[in-house]
This record gives C-alpha cells, sequence and structure tokens, in this order.
C-alpha cells in the first residue's frame, strides 16, 4: 500500500501533539473516525524471560540474570492488523519519586530493526524519523517516536517491534517501565497513528500492558484502589481507596501486612534514633539508624509551648494546608477536629526506609498530573494543571504499596478520565445597526445565538425595547441549535420603524430561554449572564445635531449640557456591560 504521507502524517503528528497537550481525551485525537479498526495491542517485553513480569529467573535457581551493573533490552511490541505510519510514546521507569533499581541507557539503536527503522531505504523518497530522548517533564520520563515522511509510502502492517530499550540495573528491588496514555495537564501521553484508504490518518485505540522489574527475592504485595467517583468532572473532588490492598505472605497482618515508615521524635536532634527518643509509630528502629526530615509532619500544640510533647497528636499533612483536614494522616495520638491548627517541630522525624525522600505509612499516590505524591491508605484528589487550576483529561494514577516483609513494592495504574460536566451556554448578542439615528431613518437590530456549551439546546428568544414600557421587536421559539456545525449558531436580524418614535434614548433588551424540547420546562444556564444582552440607540429630530431637540428639555445652554451628559453616560453604560 503507498500513500502521500507529507500531507496526511506530518499533519497527523501536529495535530497528535496538539491534541495531547490540551487534553482533549484518551489518546488524542481523531482525523477520521476509525470505527472498522480493531484495538491494538501495545506491551513492554523482555525478550530474556518472554513476559512483563521481569522478574530474575536466578532468584529461585542458578545465577542472577539482572545483578547489578547488568544491562537488559525490553522491546515494546504493538500487535495490531491494520497499517501504522506514526507512533509517539511516553514512558515512565520511576515507581516512586526516590532513587529506582533502573537507569535507562541510550544507543542511539532504539528503532533498528523495528517497524519503522530510520537506517532502513523505503525507496520512492519514503524516508522513517523518529528515536528516543529523555522527556524533561519529570524524572524517569522517555518519549520515542517514529514516523514515516514522503510523497509515497509502503506502510508496514502494525504487529512487531515498535523499539528497544535498555536499561542499567543500579539496585537491588522492583522498579516498573510504564507506559503513559495519559492526556490531562499537558502530558504527551500515547498516540499510534493508523492509515486506511477509505477514511485517511486515525488515532489506533490500543490497550496497554506495562513492565514491573524485580531482582531481589519475596512475594510483592497486591496494590488495588477504588475510585469514587468512577466518571469525575471537572473540578470534583475523587476519592481512592487503597484499603482492598494487601500482602499475599501476611494478609491477616496489622494493616493487611502493608509497612508505614517509623515515626519517631528525636529528643537530642541528632539525626539518629537513641534510646531516649520516642517511637510514634511503626516497627522500632536499631539504635544509631538514621532519621529524616519531612515538613509535613506537624503535631497538634495542645499547651502552645512550641515543642512537641508526650500525648500530643502527630499529623502528615498530605494537603499542605497547616490545619488539619480529613484527607491528612493523624500517626499518633487522636484524630482532631477539622481545621484545627498544625504546628512544626524540627525533631519530628521518620526512619526512610522506602528509599522515596517523604514519610509514608506503605502508601503512595502519584495523581499523574505533575502534583506531588502523597501517602495515605485513603487520598482525595482535584486533578489539575499548574498545580492550581482545574482540568479536564485522562491522568494515570498510581498507587504504589510497600510489604512488610520484604519491603517490596507493588504498583496499580489506573487511569482516571476527568471530562467537563454538562454546560448549557447559549451565548446571545444584539447589534442594533446605529447608535444614532433621526426620526424616520431606518434601524435594524440583530440578535445572534451561539452554543458554546457542550450539550444541544432548544432556546425560545424575545427581543424588546423601551417604548411605552415595553414593545416586543421579534420573538422566537424552539430554535434548535447544535453543539458544532453550522446549527451551532443561529442569525435573526429585526427591522425597526422609527418614523412614529419620539426623539430620545431607547434601551433593547433580549432575552433567551432553555428549554427542554419535549416539556418546554426550563434549563437554568449555567452562567446566568450569557443569557441576556442590551444596547441603547438614540433617535434624533430631523435635521438636529443633538441627540433631543431643545424644545424638549427647559433651559437652552441647560438642554446642551444635560444632552452630553445623557450621551456621555449611556456610552459608559453600555461600555461596561459589553465588558
Amino acid at each position: 500500500m503507498r500513500r502521500n504521507t507529507v500531507a496526511k502524517v506530518s499533519i497527523g503528528l501536529a495535530l497528535a501533539l496538539l491534541s495531547a497537550f490540551l487534553g482533549t481525551g484518551i489518546h488524542g485525537f481523531n482525523v477520521a473516525h476509525a470505527t472498522t479498526n480493531p484495538t491494538a495491542r501495545l506491551e513492554v517485553w523482555s525478550p530474556v524471560v518472554h513476559s512483563s513480569n521481569i522478574t530474575d529467573p536466578g532468584l529461585t535457581a542458578g545465577p542472577p540474570v539482572f545483578p547489578v551493573g547488568s544491562q537488559f533490552n525490553v522491546r515494546v511490541n504493538l500487535t495490531y492488523t491494520g497499517h501504522i505510519s506514526l507512533f509517539d510514546i511516553t514512558l515512565h521507569y520511576n515507581l516512586t519519586i526516590g532513587p529506582n533499581v533502573l537507569q535507562a541507557v541510550f544507543t542511539g539503536d532504539e528503532l533498528l530493526g523495528a517497524l519503522i527503522d530510520p537506517s532502513q531505504n523505503y525507496g520512492n523518497g519514503c524516508t522513517a524519523n523518529g528515536g528516543a530522548h529523555v522527556d524533561g517533564s519529570q524524572p524517569g520520563n522517555i518519549r520515542v517516536t517514529g514516523e514515516f515522511v514522503g510523497v509515497t509510502c509502503p506502510l508496514p502492517i502494525g504487529t512487531g517491534i515498535l523499539f528497544t530499550l535498555t536499561f542499567k540495573v543500579v539496585g537491588i528491588g522492583a522498579g516498573s517501565i510504564e507506559i503513559d496514555d495519559g492526556t490531562g495537564n499537558g502530558t504527551y501521553g500515547t498516540q499510534i497513528i493508523g492509515f486506511d484508504p477509505s477514511q485517511g490518518s486515525f488515532d489506533v485505540p490500543h490497550e496497554t500492558f506495562s513492565a514491573y522489574f524485580r531482582n531481589k527475592a519475596g512475594m510483592p504485595p497486591i496494590a488495588a484502589f477504588a475510585v469514587q467517583p468512577p466518571n469525575p468532572k471537572v473540578g470534583e473532588t475523587v476519592t481512592f481507596n487503597a484499603t482492598d490492598s494487601y500482602d499475599p505472605d501476611n494478609p491477616s497482618a496489622p494493616n493487611h501486612g502493608i509497612k508505614a515508615e517509623p515515626a519517631v521524635y528525636d529528643a537530642n536532634g541528632n539525626n539518629q534514633f537513641d534510646g531516649g527518643d520516642t517511637l510514634l509509630l511503626g516497627d522500632r528502629p536499631t539504635i544509631g539508624t538514621s532519621l529524616k526530615s519531612d515538613s509535613s509532619l506537624l503535631f497538634i500544640d495542645s499547651n502552645g509551648n512550641h515543642v512537641w510533647d508526650q500525648g500530643e497528636t502527630v499529623i502528615y499533612d498530605s494537603t499542605g494546608a497547616l490545619n488539619f483536614r480529613a484527607a491528612d494522616i493523624t500517626i499518633n495520638g487522636t484524630i482532631p477536629a477539622v481545621f484545627t491548627a498544625l504546628a512544626s517541630d524540627p525533631n519530628l522525624k521518620y526512619v526512610e526506609v522506602h528509599q522515596n525522600r517523604i514519610w509514608d505509612n506503605g502508601y503512595l499516590w502519584d495523581f499523574g498530573d505533575g502534583t506531588a505524591v502523597i501517602p495515605g491508605v485513603i487520598a482525595s484528589h482535584i486533578f489539575t494543571a499548574a498545580g492550581s487550576v482545574p482540568s479536564s483529561g485522562v491522568f494515570q494514577v498510581k498507587l504504589v504499596v510497600f510489604d512488610t516483609d520484604d519491603n517490596l513494592p507493588m504498583r496499580q495504574i489506573t487511569p482516571v478520565s476527568v471530562k467537563f460536566g454538562i454546560i448549557h451556554r447559549v451565548v446571545l448578542t444584539l447589534t442594533p445597526s446605529s447608535l444614532s439615528v433621526n426620526v424616520g431613518d431606518p434601524l435594524s437590530v440583530a440578535v445572534r445565538l451561539d452554543n458554546r456549551g457542550n450539550r444541544n439546546e432548544t432556546v425560545n428568544v424575545n427581543t424588546n425595547y423601551t417604548l411605552h414600557g415595553s414593545t416586543t421587536i421579534g420573538a422566537e421559539s424552539g430554535l434548535y441549535l447544535t453543539i458544532n456545525g453550522p446549527a451551532s449558531s443561529y442569525n435573526k436580524t429585526y427591522p425597526l420603524q422609527t418614523s412614529s418614535l419620539a426623539p430620545g434614548s431607547y434601551t433593547i433588551i433580549s432575552q433567551a430561554t432553555l428549554v427542554n424540547a419535549t416539556t418546554l420546562a426550563v434549563i437554568p444556564y449555567t452562567d446566568p449572564s450569557d443569557s441576556f444582552a442590551r444596547a441603547t440607540f438614540i433617535v434624533r429630530s430631523p435635521g438636529s445635531n443633538t441627540f433631543l431637540s431643545l424644545p424638549l428639555l427647559a433651559g437652552g445652554g441647560l438642554a446642551v449640557i444635560v444632552a452630553i451628559s445623557a450621551a456621555t453616560y449611556l456610552t459608559r453604560r453600555r461600555r461596561k456591560e459589553e465588558t
């Protein structure tokens, strides 16, 4: 199969990256709706153990295969029965925010021998481009791209190796190599672009299978969490519950075998555990164990002496609010009332068992939107962009849990799709053909409706002006506005006769009402200010250069002053209403 890829593939790549940046939905854009294309399988796979579960065979028999200092390859394979022309894939290999047992090694050969191979001569002016590089948006990110560019290109069937990555083992423990399908908060996510003559370029839907790496003996825990609500809206608080996580070796142990890092009061401030220190939570460290600080370890200063005392509650301030919130963790003592003030004491410390640079209770949450990783069995979160603005998109939420007996981590990753709620927004604008006319001059009033919400709407609109209290200019009912296309707007121009109008100032008011098409019940606007528009026009006497003829006003020179002041007021008022 051959096709022109200059216009389709290159433009498709630009659209794909733009769509992923804007967070328009899972797997980005659709150049054409690929209804006939099956779901693809995208998998991180080890040719050594022939699995995505990259567990060192030497843990059970023979010498270790993945000792510290060794290197190994993983392949990202695609299984798809259609033709592909482009892929753009982001991976993470940091299991948590701390040191990892793996380190990526870039050789420049990542695409050699793969479906899109820049070293191959495809002929007919067709070339393959792409490569792997570090994505600096967060530690442990790798971005790999490949595309065909040329006038005509033979496109491969999309089953085979997309690329090969090399990793160096730098520690003993567990890690992961995760494909990122997120689109929220400007993440690139993952795109696979296919082509079919009947529908052009399109985004190929896919299932993702990431890899887990382990070169330490033991049985990892089971990480599991529930999401509520399962289909959150922008700005809505989402609750994540990990109480179903457990260690298969110790399911009946305290906390189901999930291990919290010890929290300690370092009485002499020497950053080591001594006999005089107080254990607040967890297993008692051995004498001389190093202690770390975490600024989120706070306490309730009951006696106001600015120092933690025995019996005062110790809190992990996961929200950073400096007062107790429901999402915070009570480490020691009684749970305080919400909004109770929290105080700091530099001698509140912890033992860094899990090497993630913060205290945790065996549970760590990464919400995939760039916000800080936090601990907690139950966590609450509002997905944001730039750390504060509520955001839509698909967010790769990761839970990592650590077991008690082996100190091994395991993770669950679940994409959470955050969408806008129902937005009823039909914007009404009103424009007179002139703001000043003589009696008898032609005048028209243009009314425009634009559906800028996310639901098709049925609209009634009434327009009147201040003659004899209120006189109707025009009224429309049952207007159907779609959310896109030509039918998303409505324009109507009404003539307004001025021959019988007395000189003066008149105000036009237009009001739109959203209704249920079946029951005619009124539907509230998301923003009521969108439903209302107002404009002012002035009618002058024939041949008059002022807006009112002087006989209508008393006082000669006063009439001119009043006319100018009134015109200035109306102009300012109109400008204020338009802003």
